[in-house]
């Protein structure tokens, strides 16, 4: 057992700057501060200066809100602030600032007048202010929000120093640099640079054979073969499938007041996983989760089957499943769907326009309901997945089943020659003149009803019959068992048959059911009660039949007995059945355009609005939808439109967020005039561009963005100008260190304890014994603790997820998250301390490097950096650990290598070399 006292206190000496950082502290944000524009600056800019202030202090009384707007006051538009309003002069008159009735009301004197009202919003800064006249003197130019501007073609500015940029998109941001007098850091030092590379393609650290390869190798080819590699490896979709999954709220149940599992989920999960992997073009990949039911398969798009798994974006999200007023219930799943296509295809707030025209944005409420119509003419289903492989089989079991059943209908011709069918007596189970027993209409479906015991005591049921001519007759009963229940036939009392109703065939279920001859007795002309009974439970009756003989029952004894092995193979071949893969799905329903809801109520409507796609940013249409079709094939082909101005955007910006820390648009989910502007808006428009002309091939982005220079700036730098200047690093003059997200951190562990399964796909609990349901899994932290298998394959439980995702910031898998925080708190350190997950992988680790027979310990030590820091260790560090390792093993009783060794290793996966990428 690890002695955790010692683990927590280190020998003295210098640990580089590892293990007291990391214990207290993990890393705190840095501060954002972008060098502003003065008043004196010319031309001042509309988006970049004067949209963020009226946004920020005045759009919510004074923006496109028209129920919310004040005194008739609209200053989002040209237009509307220059013109005059009931006998009121114009806000704004160009040219003007100290005639302009917005410059007087916001530096008023008087609390009555002076806006924002103090209760609204703080007043406006003097910089604010000055920046508001400056603009105003200028002449008042209004740009539309850059967001919905048409993506632009913009050369790459020219930079002073040609030697350092590697691709076009350095010159973007050198041009920044240079223009406020700083350069940009160093590269990254080769193992800093594979390590980097590692973390972000595939989430899993290199090996020491693979760092010592890419260093060795300094040819012009080593560092791109290391790029493609990794793109083609299925833990890249692995690793980057994880980063979509934050973005559509992926989990594995409901969540909210009914944590029910969705067990079918994974499918989603794996299909995103598998169109990274296969480089599926992003158009056709939007194309696929929105309509993907509706496409045909070409040679981009996954065969038809498989692509309908794809709509499961539209599906996995939190339900209010006890919510008792249906048209509420399914308003509300609209607009949760709503909510997360806004935010995770456009960085819109749609769903802001539910109650209401948006604030801020140029979003009415008759967009909104127009979007609500396409999905509410979408129905929510488990679809099964009717695969080729599945078809295949599906077609075999058919041809054999249909043998048998041929084979079936033969004996029962024969049978028919034997018995005088034309008086049978045939009647529902369910008709029965006296008994116990339980009738079931509900579960068997439309027209069907079945009896079956109450339970705990003699079952019987009793029916009155009665024949014109007496003599042998056959008794056959229709029903369904999955085990044997038997029970006895009496006739006035006096048993006929023992061991009736015995037979088992294959479930409880409809198709299950099956006729079988119970055997044979006499009965005389005239009435006479037939009872059905059976101790302590009966098999699911349907049927039964009462039919004479007409030949002679030697011969009948003989086809009955051939059509019960007929059946009985029939059952086994049933059991087999192949079953379709079933999935989260969409499908067509009926089709509707909606009326709008006043104030966001189902109970007060307005104007029916017809099916189509958000239109008041600008941006044309959807084309009519067709009659009897939900629109939603046409607002992917909306969506994937080239010069759609919000598509390739913010997935670039997801992109570049996922491999620097903060997108160009450090809020990705929102790029609305309430988000934060580009930092880059040329390099924005730029890398849009390249998606869209590579095919929309996100490897290709990647490819773009690693072999940048600014992708192998060094982190470790210090630059006291830079820092002053632009101490949040905005600028780029650096490559910001960050921490590991939560899976990269376990995944990591796991590689390195070599205990991490490589296989990929499978269900959401995947594990030696037998699966529990994700619900059942909210508290056994013991089962992800000793999972085997990648973080991403693992279940995510709303409202419960596994502890130490939890610790380590993993996302609200109940809504679209575009930006993971990154907290420090205590528990993070007592977690990293005592945790077992980390301490059994830490001695698993020492397992792993074994004492080397004539090997000194330096050498020993070398190996054990290389391994887990990626690097060798420093003079300094190697006599700190040869001094822990001594500290340690002191005392009357010395522990194993394995225990010195793992608290060691222990230690080094908590330092900050380790759980961050640099």
């Amino acid at each position: 057992m690890m002695r955790a006292a010692q683990i927590g206190t280190k020998p003295d000496g210098p640990f580089n700057r590892d293990f007291p950082a990391w214990l207290w502290l993990f890393l705190c944000g840095a501060l954002i501060v972008v060098p502003c524009r003065t008043p004196a600056d010319s031309p001042v800019s509309f988006n970049q200066d004067v949209s963020p202030i009226l946004s920020k202090h005045c759009l919510e009384c004074h923006g496109p809100d028209a129920n919310q707007r004040k005194a008739g006051l609209r200053l989002d538009r040209f237009e509307a602030a220059t013109s005059p309003r009931l006998a009121k002069p114009p806000a704004i008159l160009p040219g003007d600032p100290a005639a302009s009735l917005l410059i007087q009301r916001i530096t008023s004197d008087d609390p009555d007048k002076r806006m924002p009202p103090a209760e609204n919003s703080a007043p406006l800064s003097e910089a604010d202010t000055a920046t508001l006249k400056a603009w105003i003197a200028q002449g008042a130019s209004y740009e539309r929000h850059w967001a919905f501007q048409p993506v632009a073609s913009p050369q790459p500015p020219e930079v002073r120093d040609r030697a350092w940029p590697s691709r076009p998109m350095d010159r973007f941001i050198l041009a920044k640099l240079e223009a406020v007098g700083l350069e940009p850091a160093k590269r990254a030092d080769r193992h800093t640079l594979i390590r980097r590379a590692y973390l972000d393609l595939i989430g899993l650290p290199p090996t020491p054979e693979e760092v010592t390869a890419f260093v060795r190798d300094t040819s012009p080819h080593a560092w791109p073969r290391v790029v493609e590699r990794l793109l083609a490896l299925p833990a890249y979709g692995e690793r980057w499938g994880r980063h979509w999954l934050d973005v559509v709220r992926y989990a594995d149940s409901n969540g909210s007041d009914e944590n029910h599992a969705y067990p079918h989920a994974h499918h989603y999960r794996n299909y995103v996983i598998d169109a990274l992997n296969r480089d599926l073009p992003y158009d056709a990949f939007l194309h696929e989760q929105l309509a993907g039911d509706l496409l045909d398969a070409n040679e981009n798009r996954q065969p038809a089957a498989t692509a309908m798994t794809a709509t499961g974006f539209l599906s996995i999200g939190t339900k209010i499943l006890a919510e008792q007023d249906p048209v509420k219930k399914r308003a509300d799943i609209i607009d949760e769907q709503i909510d997360t296509f806004g935010r995770a295809i456009l960085g819109l707030t749609l769903a802001c326009a539910r109650c209401h025209d948006h604030k801020f944005d140029p979003i009415p409420s008759r967009d909104y309901y127009s979007l609500a119509g396409i999905l509410h003419s979408t129905d929510l289903n488990d679809r099964p997945l009717e695969t080729s492989t599945y078809l295949a089989r599906k077609k075999m079991f058919e041809q054999e089943t249909g043998r048998l059943k041929a084979r079936l209908k033969a004996a029962e011709d024969k049978l028919a020659g034997t018995l005088d069918i034309e008086n049978r007596i045939q009647w529902q189970a369910e008709k029965f003149d006296r008994g116990n027993v339980i009738v079931d209409h509900e579960n068997y479906g439309k027209n069907i009803g079945i009896i079956s015991d109450p339970g705990g005591q003699k079952n019987f049921a009793e029916y009155d019959l009665a024949v014109k001519t007496g003599g042998l007759f056959q008794l056959e009963l229709r029903y369904a068992a999955r085990q044997s229940r038997p029970g006895r036939i009496l006739m006035n009392g006096q048993p006929v048959i023992d061991n009736a109703i015995a037979k088992t065939t294959g479930g409880w279920l409809p198709e299950h059911q099956q006729w079988h001859a119970e055997g044979l007795f006499r009965v005389a002309a005239g009435s006479f009660t037939l009872r059905v009974e059976s101790e302590p439970m009966m098999s699911h009756i349907d049927q039964l039949r009462l039919t004479p003989l007409k030949g002679e029952s030697g011969r009948l004894d003989s086809i009955n007995a051939e059509i019960d092995g007929l059946n009985r193979q029939l059952a086994e071949k049933q059991k087999a059945a192949p079953k379709p893969r079933m999935v989260m799905a969409v499908k067509e329903g009926k089709v509707k355009d909606i009326r709008l809801h006043v104030r966001g109520s189902h109970r007060e409507l307005g104007d029916t609005v017809p099916r189509g796609a958000p239109v008041g940013f600008g941006f044309r249409g959807i084309p009519e939808v067709p009659p009897g079709q939900s629109g939603r094939l046409q607002l992917a082909d909306w969506l994937t439109h080239p010069e759609h101005p919000l598509t390739a955007r913010v997935i670039v910006n997801r992109v570049w967020r996922w491999h620097f820390g903060r997108g160009i648009v450090a809020s990705p989910n929102n790029f609305g005039t309430k988000g934060q502007r580009p930092s880059h808006p040329g390099l924005l428009d730029h890398l849009s561009r390249h998606l869209m002309r590579s095919g929309w091939s996100l490897k290709s982005l990647h490819r773009e963005i690693l072999h940048s220079s600014t992708y192998r700036m060094a982190s470790n730098v210090e630059n006291t100008a830079a820092t002053e200047r632009d101490p949040g690093n905005r600028l780029l003059w650096k490559r910001e260190m960050r921490r590991m997200e939560a899976e990269v951190f376990r995944d990591s562990l796991l590689q390195l304890s070599g205990r991490l399964r490589w296989a990929t796909g499978g269900g959401p609990m995947e594990v030696k014994s037998q699966d529990p349901s994700p619900t059942d899994l909210a508290n056994n932290q013991k089962f992800y603790e000793q999972s085997d298998r990648r973080s991403v394959y693992l279940p995510v439980v709303r409202s419960n997820v596994y502890d130490l995702f939890t610790l380590l910031d993993f996302p609200n898998a109940a809504e679209s998250v575009g930006n993971r925080v990154t907290t420090t708190v205590p528990t993070q350190a007592l977690m990293m301390m005592n945790g077992q997950f980390l301490m059994g992988e830490s001695r698993q680790i020492a397992k792993n490097w074994p004492a080397v027979p004539g090997e000194t310990l330096a050498l020993s030590l070398n190996r054990l950096y290389q391994a887990v820091l990626t690097r060798s260790p420093a003079p300094d560090e190697l006599q700190w650990a040869a001094r822990f390792l001594k500290a340690y093993s002191a005392g009357d009783t010395a522990p194993d290598r394995a225990e010195s060794w793992g608290a060691l290793c222990h230690t080094l996966v908590m330092s900050n070399d380790f759980i961050h990428v640099w």
